[in-house]
């Protein structure tokens, strides 16, 4: 499978089968942004990577979901996640 990255994002690629057992090529790629004050989106200097298991505050199963998975096993369209503090 030949895979071109044109983005400054980090991509991960590898190959994958439908329930059929057809063959798929899989690009996962994550872009992580930060939000100035007049709106407009700056991509990080440094960037996240693509989150390959579920993370939490603490303890799975008994903590908050910190991020989910970049990988599922069908997603046709695009996550938007917000991470961020509020001050009243």
């Amino acid at each position: 499978m030949d895979f071109s990255n044109l983005t400054p994002f980090r991509p991960l690629h590898f190959g994958g089968r439908d329930q059929q057992g057809t063959g798929h090529g899989v690009a996962v790629v994550r872009g992580t942004f930060d939000l100035r004050s007049d709106g407009t989106l700056q991509p990080k200097d440094e960037q996240d990577p693509v989150i390959l298991a579920d993370e939490y505050v603490g303890k799975p199963g008994s903590s908050a979901l910190l991020q989910e998975s970049s990988l599922a096993p069908f997603k046709p369209r695009t996550d938007v996640v917000v991470q961020a503090d509020a001050h009243s």
